[in-house]
């Protein structure tokens, strides 16, 4: 079984407040259509459910990606409050740096509330559910499952405070 660990980091302020948007360089999408977003964001990490928490089921979406041999960096905003789900990842690790805002994540039987500051490893055996707030930002890690080990041992049934 594969593990996955989530924690705490120390803080950077500088960017967001400043408004600095990482790998902006690599803009690939905006979009305020939940359809199109979906779809976009499924051909970077895997097929999903996405369900934006507004009325007009509109959203306000920037996705930044920058491949990088058998990983991508990537920077993800919603705009609105959503709930993602994708379910099991299958063939990645998404390693997600909360930048901004709050998301409730669950991985398995792990779930945490996540600030600026906090990262996630998500497994890609354990199904994954995230609530995303309307001001959530992440930098996000992906990485292939079959390129990379990921030895989190002593986190594979509980968080982790200290990665």
């Amino acid at each position: 079984m594969e593990t996955a660990g989530i924690g705490k980091l120390t803080p950077s302020r500088e960017s967001t407040e400043a408004g600095i948007v990482p790998l902006q360089g690599h803009e690939k999408f905006r979009s305020g259509d939940a359809d199109e977003t979906r779809s976009f964001v499924s051909s970077i990490f895997c097929p999903h459910s996405l369900e934006p928490r507004t009325r007009n089921g509109k959203v306000d979406a920037l996705v930044n990606h920058a491949p990088v041999g058998s990983m991508s960096l990537n920077y993800l905003r919603y705009g609105v409050p959503v709930v993602v789900d994708p379910g099991e990842l299958g063939r990645m690790f998404l390693v997600q740096i909360q930048l901004s805002g709050g998301v409730d994540v669950k991985c398995g039987q792990q779930a945490a509330s996540l600030g600026q500051g906090h990262a996630s490893v998500l497994s890609p055996t354990e199904h994954t559910r995230m609530d995303w707030t309307g001001d959530a930002a992440e930098l996000i890690v992906r990485l292939e499952r079959d390129r990379w080990k990921i030895p989190w041992g002593p986190c594979s049934a509980r968080l982790c405070p200290n990665p």
